[in-house]
């Protein structure tokens, strides 16, 4: 800033201290608005104002620019709005009726407040509005930025000098701050026949919860501050006193030091006050009736399932043990399944101590055998799906994690795959809430129990665990894997690379390694797995691939180059990888497109929700060799800015099929015909399952017909992480924020093959139901606003392959997204003249806020429904909105 600019800084801020503590009592207009929006429509809200007259007046004044200042608050007054757009702000009765006066005093020393005095003993709310108050008197003499407390928290703030007589002050990360916030205050000075004084003041605050693109909800609150003159304004002179002491001690009334800024210690969504005995179980599970259902084939993934869901769980998780045993017991297998999975995602002591008594976690147990096996084996899954696990919880998971001894591997290590996926997945939850022993100790176990395992099912387990964990110290001990272990131990290790944070494999040391495996002897799908992560890896600076690039043209794996060509098409989004290409021989390209392999790679972008941020898109790797698959690999993910959700991944890998399809197999090679599918929900790898193992198996399966008809392969219901938060709006009152959502998944496949035209036909559809609300409340002790946004989503993806090898070999795979429909409800509701009932965290502090006579107004000021339908179908996505008003 220039000097001169300075300069009129300084000139202004100086004027402020004649305006608040010269020898005129200042009379003023003071108004503020309060309101909760949706973010897509601004002629409908909640609202209320108060009015209200405001006198300062300077009583004490020290050295330098030191001063007691006196504020007197007359005739204030709660105003509402009628139903009606242009409804004007009519007054209504509250506690501001029986409070028309009141005076309270503010220590001013060189543009700060140090200290307020207040009379603690009226209701918090209305201290707190006296707190904001004082607040907009803060200015400091000073350019550019600073730190500073007012009734909003510990704020930075921005003075900024728009003219001569406008300054500008800014306040940005104040205390409890979320999504899009701004907060900006005006002040305008004016002359009339004396010195400069404050005339206006505006002030604005924003505060937006979005959902997804534009929906959501927003708080808005004004603030306007208007200077008028009174027909007296006697000059008088300041009391002199020699110390700040003695004109505290002259002060009437009951008023106590207090600071400028009161945190919110109130919640206002709160479950751990709600007593188990009280939760109606029944109850609960007639709302959560769509949550039971959706086990069949055909359900699942749907949007009613979600919404039950995210509804029932606060209170399920609550229960007490004793009836949730009981409720449990007393279920058919139907309904079991799906509520044991609802418990798992409460991660809680109580849910989990019903279940391990059930399925007799602490003392024996289930065996493979055991009619409750698979039972605990889906509430591991879901356990590991958690987003706030207990402890005590992953702890008491975490003694079931020790690998049985080969006599009993057969019947015991199903169990012990399960716990150990889960506790590491849960582990590394408790890491990122900042509890880190579990951790430590977990990870500890696994690198010491890893080299000790006899089998190759073992050391997969514990490989699987530690991508579970995401511990980047433990990147070397994966490497070694990925060089020496067998196929299947190889692939593990490097999906725990995956899933190690982006810049933790750019080393030169770990690149060099993953490229060794790509040049070396390993297994095809071994050596395709470790190109796709370099590839992906090193998009930003790939040009240290350039010698493995000419290594693999000289090799002339048909499979390989197919894989990195068609990768680096998928990755020309970076400027780097464009350049990458063009520097290449166009023999890569000629012999990727023309070559007789049958890999290939496959990137989409799906689409998103309309103005929304978020966008999802599908990613598959197929690695075939000798015409029968190897290796299929499908990713569907999520979306926001630079931040990626794994929503979910699907896993085949295969071994000894080249023989069935008529191709030829590496040289050498022998292995045993058979099959699994592995599946990672949210990042989370789960326990694969075989799908045949050897040659008469498989042929059994297919003379059968098995899995012809669609299979239910995985139902999941997801939380995702619910965002809670709290903080002092310009006016005092406290507002509170709430988003949560629930994602149910479900994914149904089938399988045809016939010897005889000798074809095979797969089919995979994935089914998801989104249910996100977003809440937000006003609160103060002369009535509340509140409104709720609840988004619908039900997204469906179908893939199907079809695969002739009668003569020669071709696949055909086609991916479609069918139309689907998503909508948004918001309602704002308004309830005045009467104070909320509030979860009190510090009575003693706060007290408990009286009952007024005041009469209660409430009402739902509007509801609007808005259903927009998307049509998907292959690579054209057609768009348009059909909005309807309920």
């Amino acid at each position: 800033m220039r000097k001169l600019e300075v300069t009129l800084l300084l000139a202004i801020l100086s004027s402020v201290f004649v305006a608040v503590c010269g020898f005129v009592s200042k009379s003023y207009d003071l108004e503020t608005t309060i309101m909760v929006n949706d973010l897509i429509r601004r002629d409908k809200e909640a609202a209320y104002k108060i009015r209200a007259k405001l006198t300062i007046e300077p009583v004490w004044q020290g050295s330098g620019d030191e001063h007691l200042i006196q504020f007197k608050l007359e005739s204030p007054q709660l105003l509402s709005r009628g139903k009606q757009v242009n409804a004007d702000f009519l007054p209504h009765a509250s506690i501001w009726d029986s409070n028309p006066v009141s005076i309270f005093y503010a220590h001013w020393k060189e543009g700060l407040i140090s200290q307020c005095y207040l009379d603690l003993n009226e209701l918090p709310d209305v201290v707190n509005y006296k707190r904001s108050i004082i607040s907009l008197f803060q200015l400091q003499m000073m350019d550019g930025e600073s730190v500073e407390t007012d009734v909003s928290g510990t704020c930075n703030v921005t003075y900024e000098t728009l003219s001569e007589n406008i300054l500008r002050k800014i306040k940005s990360n104040c205390d409890g701050e979320w999504g899009e916030t701004r907060r900006v205050t005006r002040y305008e000075f004016e002359t009339t026949n004396g010195p400069k004084y404050l005339a206006r003041v505006f002030s604005e605050e924003v505060h937006e919860a979005s959902l997804a693109g534009k929906s959501g909800l927003k708080a808005r609150a004004w603030l306007r501050l208007e200077h008028v003159t009174t027909k007296v304004a006697k000059e008088h002179a300041i009391p002199h006193h020699k110390v700040l002491e003695e004109a505290l001690s002259e002060l009437t009334g009951h008023l106590e030091a207090a600071p400028l800024y009161a945190p919110v210690t109130e919640t206002y969504w709160s479950t751990s006050q709600v007593k188990g005995e009280n939760v109606d179980l029944e109850a609960l599970m007639k709302d959560g009736e769509a949550v039971w259902g959706s086990g069949d084939v055909g359900a699942g993934g749907q949007v009613g399932e979600a919404r039950a869901a995210l509804n029932i769980l606060d209170k399920l998780c609550v229960a007490s043990p004793s009836r949730l045993g009981k409720l449990l017991r007393k279920l058919d297998s139907e309904r079991l399944s799906p509520l044991v999975a609802a418990l798992a995602l409460c991660a809680a002591p109580r849910p989990h101590s019903a279940v391990t008594d059930l399925l007799l976690l602490h003392s024996e147990p289930p065996h493979a055998s055991h009619p409750l096996h698979n039972l605990a084996l889906d509430y591991l899954a879901a356990l590991a799906l958690a987003q706030q696990p207990h402890e005590s919880v992953v702890e008491d998971v975490l003694k079931l994690a020790t690998w049985p001894t080969q006599q009993t591997e057969d019947e015991n290590s199903a169990l012990v795959e399960s716990a150990l996926a889960c506790v590491a997945a849960c582990a590394r939850r408790l890491r990122e809430n900042g509890q880190d022993l579990v951790f430590i100790n977990l990870q500890l176990k696994l690198e010491k129990a890893l080299p000790q395992c006899k089998t190759e099912r073992c050391r997969v387990a514990h490989l699987r665990a530690l991508a579970n964990l995401v511990a980047p110290t433990t990147i070397t001990t994966l490497l070694s894997w990925a060089e020496r272990g067998s196929s299947t131990e190889a692939l593990t290790a490097l999906d725990a690379l995956e899933s190690m944070p982006g810049s933790a494999l750019l080393h030169p040391s770990l690149l060099n390694r993953l490229e060794c495996i790509v040049a070396s002897g390993r297994p095809l799908p071994v050596r395709a797995a470790s190109l796709d992560l370099l590839l992906r890896r090193t998009a930003d600076a790939p040009f240290g691939l350039l010698r493995l690039l000419h290594t693999l043209l000289d090799q002339g794996d048909p499979e390989l180059l197919r894989v990195v060509w068609q990768r680096m098409e998928s990755l020309q989004n970076h400027e780097s990888v464009r350049t990458l290409i063009a520097t290449l021989p166009p023999t890569l390209r000629m012999r990727a497109l023309f070559s007789p392999g049958t890999s290939n790679v496959l990137t989409r972008k799906l689409g998103g929700l309309p103005n929304a941020p978020a966008s999802a898109h599908i990613d598959s790797v197929q690695v075939a060799q000798g015409g029968a698959l190897r290796r299929g690999l499908v990713r569907l993910y999520t979306q926001v800015a630079d931040d990626i959700d794994d929503t979910l991944t699907v896993e085949v890998t295969a071994s000894g099929l080249a023989s069935l399809a008529g191709g030829n197999t590496e040289e050498g090679e022998e292995e045993e015909v058979g099959a699994s599918l592995a599946l990672s929900v949210a990042s989370v790898r789960l326990p694969p399952v075989h799908l045949f193992r050897g040659q008469t198996e498989l042929l059994a399966r297919v003379w059968a017909g098995t899995a012809s008809e669609p299979t239910r392969v995985v139902r999941a219901l997801r939380p995702l992480p619910a965002v809670i938060r709290t903080l002092r709006l310009l006016d005092g009152s406290a507002l509170y924020a709430r988003n949560a959502a629930l994602l149910s998944i479900a994914l149904d496949a089938h399988a045809q093959v016939s010897l005889w035209s000798r074809s095979a036909r797969a089919g995979l559809e994935a089914r998801c139901g989104l249910a996100a609300r977003g809440e937000m409340v006003i609160s103060s002790a002369w009535g509340s606003l509140s409104g709720s946004a609840d988004l619908s989503l039900e997204p469906r993806l179908r893939i199907a392959a079809d695969l002739d090898f009668y003569n020669g070999v071709s696949l055909c795979v086609r991916v479609r997204m069918p139309e689907h429909e998503h909508a948004q409800q918001v309602a704002l509701n308004t309830s005045l003249g009467s104070p909320p009932i509030l979860c009190v965290a510090d009575e003693k502090q706060h007290g408990a806020r009286p009952p007024t006579r005041s009469r209660l107004a409430h009402r739902t000021i509007w509801r609007v429904v808005l259903s927009l339908r998307r049509k998907t179908e292959s690579r054209s996505i057609q768009r348009h909105q059909s909005p309807t008003t309920k």
